[in-house]
């Protein structure tokens, strides 16, 4: 139980600094609906203009030609809105 906790809690903080492991199924409209989560987020408490820069960044991934291309556009957005 002990070592279930600690693996869950790594994941945890893996995920919460934006380390993404690569999801070979995964496609530009995965990675543009995780953006728009955290639009949804900032609607939530009141921060209009974080919510329009995910709105923005959300559209970019989704329209991006590769997944590669999207993972990048949501790795500057989460660089410049979190850090």
């Amino acid at each position: 139980m002990k070592r279930l906790m600690i693996v869950l809690f790594a994941a945890g903080l893996a995920l919460m600094q934006g380390v993404q492991a690569a999801n070979p199924k995964e496609n530009q409209k995965d990675v543009a609906a995780r953006i728009a989560l955290d639009g949804d987020r900032a609607v939530n408490r009141g921060d209009e203009e974080g919510a329009k820069e995910a709105k923005s960044a959300s559209m970019k991934a989704r329209h991006a030609k590769t997944v590669e291309q999207a993972r990048q556009i949501e790795k500057n957005y989460n660089k410049d809105n979190f850090n």
